[in-house]
């Protein structure tokens, strides 16, 4: 581990204690002193690798817990020990919510097909009720950690019981790997050329009395109401991941396409369901549109998710702190 690393650790260590509209001030703050601090090393410093006099600058500064409640108010309803557990309770709440909202909304439109205007109205009228229990719920957390704020005396760990060389690293969240990027550009435009091109490429094979024969993979009904729909999204994806690939990271616009995508093939997946056969036989169209179904799930609350992490990660990577050489680390 080099000194910078550490830095970066131990900022954003600090920073998963503080709320999110304080931490990038917070952190340009703490960044700034620990360069400033570290720009003029005493004399007995001045023969130590970066490393180490990083490492004694941050057992001299404390425990990321206790540094955070320097930048807190003097009250507070849940405190910077229990801010983690929190959020993550409240996170997995919503989560399971807004699965069983996805599950009955795509269950409801399997079951009972309607047109566009009917099914847009049962689904806000089912959102109604979900609403209200992601409220209900989250209002429950938050006084199940204020009571226990107040009642268990939770004290920081001492400084002593940590070491800066034990901190977890700092995971970059919009940097990619251009081989799945590649891979995910050549799997839309197998879907595309498949789909519009080569449908009857795979089939069901049976064998009977008669000569070989086979069920064509899609019904053509199918191929005509919904085949546009499809290719104009994998066509979005694509194109996407091209952006992305050029750019070499993920960016903030980027991150709400991939949203808006995810979105739009959610909702074009709840009108396939009830849309007639997808494939022929009728007993194989069956599974597929219960594959479907818990696609449908699925790609919900990972929408829901993208949506979540893109309001909160920030621009760009973390800058660095000048002026560090590399070290001899652990």
């Amino acid at each position: 581990m080099e000194a910078q690393e550490m830095l970066d650790r131990y900022v954003h260590a600090v920073s998963r204690y503080l709320p999110a509209r304080q931490r990038d001030d917070v952190a340009a703050e703490l960044r700034s002193l620990l360069h400033d601090t570290l720009e003029t090393p005493s004399e007995r410093e001045e023969d130590l690798p970066d490393i180490r006099r990083a490492a004694d600058l941050i057992r001299e500064m404390g425990n990321p817990e206790i540094v955070a409640l320097r930048y807190l108010p003097t009250r507070s309803l849940i405190g910077p020990a229990l801010y983690p557990s929190f959020i993550t309770y409240t996170r997995l709440m919503l989560a399971v919510l807004a699965a069983l909202f996805v599950a009955v909304c795509a269950y409801s439109l399997w079951s009972l097909p309607a047109p566009l205007p009917e099914a847009l109205v049962r689904v806000l009228t089912t959102a109604w009720p979900f609403i209200g229990s992601a409220v209900a719920s989250v209002g429950i957390i938050v006084i199940t950690f204020g009571v226990i704020e107040r009642i268990v005396a939770l004290s920081p760990t001492p400084a002593a019981a940590w070491d800066p060389y034990a901190l977890p690293a700092v995971r970059d969240p919009d940097q990619i790997k251009r081989r799945d990027m590649w891979g995910n550009i050549a799997a839309r435009l197998l879907l595309i050329a498949f789909l519009n091109f080569f449908p009857n490429l795979l089939a069901f094979v049976f064998v009977g009395d008669s000569p070989w024969g086979s069920w064509p993979q899609f019904t053509p009904e199918f191929r005509a109401n919904f085949g546009p729909w499809f290719t104009g999204l994998w066509v979005l994806e694509a194109g996407l991941f091209a952006l992305v690939l050029r750019q070499g990271r993920w960016r903030p616009v980027t991150r709400w396409l991939e949203v808006a995508v995810n979105a739009a093939t959610v909702v074009l997946l709840c009108f396939v369901v009830p849309g007639g056969a997808i494939v022929s036989p009728s007993f194989i169209d069956a599974f597929v549109k219960f594959g479907l179904t818990v696609t449908v799930i699925v790609a919900g609350v990972v929408t829901v998710t993208l949506a979540y992490k893109a309001l909160r990660l920030p621009a760009g990577p973390l800058p660095s702190i000048p002026g560090l050489r590399s070290g001899d680390g652990r």
